[in-house]
């Protein structure tokens, strides 16, 4: 078995930064039409403001008739002349024809050019993100979307989670945003960012930012706002694990740790890793492990071990973890579920869905 690149597993390595480059060139693209309109807009309105006034002044007319004569010279309908004009009103009228007209048509051009070219659904895009952002329920959120942030996603969205990404940086948001996931702009440290992230509704957060300072401060942030949301915090050194739980985080976990275990494996367990693997697999896997919360509605409340195993032959209880009580390993048959437990089972996901009362399978 071979360790796959997690950025590979999203989009292949070769068009990673290609992708990358035309989001951040979209962007450049789509503020240069934009200053582009609001320069056109701002030259009209001056052109008409000035003419507006340029025709009280010059001609003594009222400001409802320098209006009208300003409104039928920009539209070109046609239209007769309010007044008889001096010279000096048909030179400004020329000088409205000539600057205001072009100015319009230049607008109108640039607007054509940006719906053509698609920077319109760009931003309808964007504000639909921001919309399914606000109605995010019950999702997760990464702060971090260097490369352990990106294998993090990766490995949630194979869980058929929910994803809300949280990242300072312009080109990580953009290439985030390619790949369908709502993004939120800003500093995770600040409450702000992971308010709009709507960690309220969550149900966990990864801190996976580069330093183990930011890391802490994002996980004070989260644990004030939210106290019962499940925390994952990335350490770089060791001394840096104890501390992060001590500020809120349920684990921290250092990745050179984790791969260090994961890659001795491979060396001397290879066929725990490859195990482990499948077991993982939530997306192909025939048989996988899954963690079952027990709940008030759960099917398997009230129920013993031996009940659920006894349904099905492939199912099998390997765990119990129960609020006051160390956690109990193969747990026996006569052993009753309740509310609140925890249990890890193996089976098929069918069956697994079926016993944690969801009735449905991973997405495939």
């Amino acid at each position: 078995m071979t360790e796959q690149d997690p950025v590979a597993r999203i989009v292949p390595r070769s068009s990673q930064a290609a992708q990358i480059q035309r989001a951040i060139e979209d962007q450049k693209d789509q503020a240069r039409f934009q200053r582009r309109i609001l320069y056109s807009i701002g030259f009209i309105v001056f052109s008409a403001v000035g003419a507006t006034v340029g025709y009280q002044v010059i001609e003594g007319w009222s400001f409802l008739d320098s209006v009208y004569m300003v409104a039928i010279t920009l539209t070109t309908v046609g239209f007769g002349e309010v007044h008889q004009l001096s010279f000096a009103g048909r030179i400004l009228t020329l000088l409205l024809v000539v600057f205001g007209v072009s100015g319009a048509l230049y607008g109108i051009a640039i607007i054509a050019e940006y719906l053509v070219e698609g920077h319109f659904a760009g931003s309808i895009q964007r504000r639909r993100l921001q919309r399914l952002i606000s109605r995010l329920n019950g999702h997760y959120i990464v702060c971090g979307f260097g490369r352990m942030g990106l294998g993090i996603v990766n490995e949630l969205l194979r869980e058929g989670q929910t994803i809300c990404v949280v990242d300072s940086d312009p080109e990580r948001c953009a290439f985030a945003e390619t790949l369908g996931l709502p993004v939120v702009q800003g500093d995770a440290t600040e409450d702000a960012s992971l308010i709009a992230a709507g960690i309220s509704r969550s149900k966990g957060l990864v801190a996976a930012l580069d330093s183990d300072s930011q890391n802490a401060f994002v996980t004070l942030s989260a644990r004030s706002i939210a106290p019962n949301i499940k925390i994952v915090a990335r350490a770089e050194s060791d001394g840096s694990l104890e501390k992060l739980r001590q500020v809120g985080a349920d684990f921290s976990v250092t990745p050179y740790d984790a791969g260090a275990q994961q890659m001795t494996y491979l060396l001397t367990k290879p066929l725990v890793a490859q195990v482990i693997a499948m077991l993982s697999d939530e997306l192909h896997g025939e048989i996988v492990l899954r963690q079952v919360g027990v709940t008030q509605e759960s099917p398997i409340d009230g129920r013993t071990v031996g009940d659920i195993e006894g349904e099905d032959d492939s199912l099998e209880v390997i765990a119990l973890s129960r609020d006051g009580e160390d956690v109990r390993f193969m747990p026996g048959d006569d052993v009753t579920l309740h509310e609140g437990d925890q249990i890890v089972a193996i089976g098929a996901p069918a069956d697994l869905d079926k016993i944690a009362g969801t009735g449905q399978t991973v997405p495939r």
